[in-house]
């Protein structure tokens, strides 16, 4: 018999050191799994914190690229506005409307700053209606940080350009919990620098002969206004009808009646003298009259005065910006000791307009030489005692500002926009009697004598910087450890 060899089955199971090291390898391999989601989780968090905050970044600059300067100083000094089509108030940043409630509430912020010695950033100062309602517009300028001015909580204002000191050109804005939708779980600060300055390549340290952007002088054109804007005009023979009546009983040296062409030389050689008053009433409106009088030192009885008239008066929706005299010069004016053209400007309650004095061009063939032997005078009062540095002002004339700035074609020949030396004697004095005056080249520094186009050269391109931080940076001066993005651009008005 043949015996069968059965196989014996193994039923022995794993060992305990087999266990222990398969555990081991699957632990090994879940912390390695486990790390990795941990580390693509933070990555995702993390590109979507930097996506986040580049998109409220790119916000911010579209939206300053957008507006004028003006209007951005404006749109962070008085964020909100009553929108009249809907009568509800709107932000002036449009990508921050969705946050209204929240700037309502404090939640948000938006304002100007200005950066301390410390390097942390204060709030500017606003125009406070309480302490400032007195204050000109040349004090209002040294008192008011903020670049715009507004005196009606930013329905009116004017631009506040920084012009001294280590930040003249430069302009600082901060938002705070600011979000990059209205789905966005997280909220950001931000930092926007703009900079004109020598700093950013746009300015010279001096401008003389300078080609670059912001030192270049273009004019300042003004848009005339009958709402705004006093206009007086004088013919070539103002008044003479008028000044004429007056020799109806005079007699020549035969004993006739004057003729016409008498009257007219007698009239040619006549001083004319016009007064213009500039007055502030208690109700706040601005009346400007007119006096004007013609008179012959060989002919006292003859002189005419005309009655003094109201030529504007503002409404209750707008201020007197510019006072605008446009007259026919008489070239038989030619002594400068007793010039037969006369301008006075009377502005004694010191209120902040533009002086424009204009000759109009007369079509004569010799208007070259007329004009190069043209003399008249132009006086300006105001009540120094309301300025500041008033005290012995016309001592040092460069260093006091007056209220009203002068935009004229005087001194220019109008036959060839030449400069002509000596045709006016400019005055500006004081209410003493007998006034202080200064003259000519100290009454320009006080008057801030410009061309007609006010050609002047201001900050027209910045560069840009708009800084996104972490939510709680602009608390703690804006730290480097929280910024998140930079984002670099040029503003150009």
């Amino acid at each position: 018999m043949i015996e069968t060899a059965k196989k014996k089955n193994s039923n022995a199971g794993m060992t305990l050191i087999e266990v222990i090291v398969a555990v081991s390898i699957f632990a090994i391999t879940a912390a390695v799994f486990l790390q990795s989601f941990v580390t693509s989780s933070r990555i995702n968090k993390k590109s979507n914190v930097y996506l986040e905050a580049t998109t409220v970044a790119q916000n911010i600059m579209e939206e300053v690229k957008a507006k004028d300067f003006v209007d951005v100083s404006l749109a962070f000094n008085y964020p909100v506005y009553k929108d009249i089509s809907t009568g509800r108030t709107a932000m002036r940043l449009s990508f921050l409307s969705p946050q209204l409630g929240e700037y309502n509430s404090g939640a948000m912020q938006v304002k100007e700053v200005l950066p301390a010695s410390d390097g942390s950033y204060s709030p500017v100062r606003l125009y406070n209606r309480e302490s400032d309602s007195e204050l000109t517009y040349n004090e209002l300028v040294s008192v008011v940080t903020a670049s715009v001015i507004s005196k009606d909580g930013g329905i009116t204002y004017k631009f506040n350009p920084r012009k001294k000191g280590t930040d003249s050109s430069k302009y600082y804005f901060e938002l705070t919990n600011i979000k990059s939708g209205l789905d966005s779980n997280n909220s950001y600060d931000a930092l926007i620098k703009f900079d004109g300055s020598q700093s950013a390549g746009y300015k010279e340290a001096s401008s003389v002969q300078s080609d670059l952007k912001n030192d270049y002088e273009v004019p300042n054109i003004v848009k005339l206004n009958t709402k705004t804007d006093a206009l007086i005009t004088l013919k070539e023979n103002q008044y003479f009808k008028e000044f004429s009546e007056q020799f109806s009983d005079v007699r020549d040296e035969n004993n006739l009646p004057l003729t016409e062409d008498a009257i007219q030389e007698i009239y040619q050689t006549s001083e004319k003298r016009l007064v213009i008053k500039l007055e502030r009433e208690s109700s706040g409106i601005v009346n400007v009259s007119e006096n004007f009088s013609i008179e012959n030192s060989n002919y006292p009885q003859q002189k005419i005065k005309v009655t003094e008239s109201s030529i504007f008066r503002s409404e209750a929706d707008s201020e007197l910006k510019n006072v605008c005299i446009f007259y026919y010069p008489n070239y038989n004016s030619t002594s400068s000791m007793k010039p037969l053209d006369v301008i006075e400007f009377e502005n004694k309650n010191n209120y902040p307009v533009n002086l424009f004095v204009v000759k109009q061009k007369t079509e004569i063939s010799d208007l070259f030489q007329k004009e190069n032997a043209y003399k008249m005078n132009l006086t300006v009062t105001e009540d120094t005692m309301k300025q500041k540095n008033h005290t012995n002002w016309y001592t040092n004339p460069s260093l006091y500002p007056g209220v009203t700035k002068l935009r004229t074609n005087l001194g220019w020949n109008i036959a060839n926009n030449e400069k002509v030396n000596n045709q006016v004697n400019l005055l500006y004095q004081d209410l003493n009697i007998p006034p202080h005056i200064v003259k000519n080249a100290g009454a320009v520094k006080v008057l801030d004598a410009n061309t007609l186009n006010n050609k002047e050269a201001k900050d027209r391109i910045y560069k840009a910087k708009v800084m996104v931080y972490k939510s709680g940076a602009a608390a703690k001066g804006f730290p480097k450890e929280d910024l998140v993005v930079t984002l670099d651009g040029a503003k150009e008005d």
